[in-house]
């Protein structure tokens, strides 16, 4: 394996590069294609849409999704605090509803709805990345690179 390398504070080093066989940064996802693009990263972890955004481009290619190590994974979790929860218990249940609605939605009628789900998440105020990318992950197919298009019916 690769070794990210370990942190040495007691010894004044707190760069977390220390006999790193690589280098692990943070960047925000929307940021991921581009900045891999200009080749400030060589490679990145991350959910949808961003990996088919690199395949797109030309760029980089996925080597595995998620769903194909563990299928139907709990991916996302919407959390909040205990604090929070009391203190605007109404929004809170109304959240989690408005949550359970979109997810039923998206999967009736055999996923029906999620050409109308990518329409809506390519707009700006929402992901903002193009609904042929989006759409490539929510729609039943994946692109592991340009022309290998796979059918994937339960991913995302």
């Amino acid at each position: 394996g690769l070794n990210p390398g370990f942190y040495a504070p007691q010894r004044g080093d707190t760069s977390g590069n220390i006999d790193a066989d690589v280098h692990l940064s943070v960047t925000p996802p929307p940021q991921m294609p581009a900045t891999m693009e200009a080749g400030t990263i060589q490679g990145y972890c991350v959910g949808e849409p961003w990996n088919q955004q690199a395949v797109f481009k030309g760029i980089g290619v996925p080597v595995i999704t998620d769903y194909e190590i563990w299928p139907n994974n709990p991916e996302k979790v919407f959390g909040v605090t205990e604090d929070w929860a009391e203190q605007y218990p109404n929004t809170h249940l109304r959240l989690l509803r408005a949550l359970i609605r979109a997810a039923h939605w998206l999967d009736e009628n055999d996923n029906a709805n999620r050409e109308e789900a990518v329409k809506i998440l390519s707009r700006s105020s929402y992901v903002g990345a193009d609904e042929e990318v989006i759409a490539n992950s929510m729609t039943g197919t994946f692109e592991y690179e340009k022309g290998d298009v796979r059918k994937v019916p339960d991913f995302n």
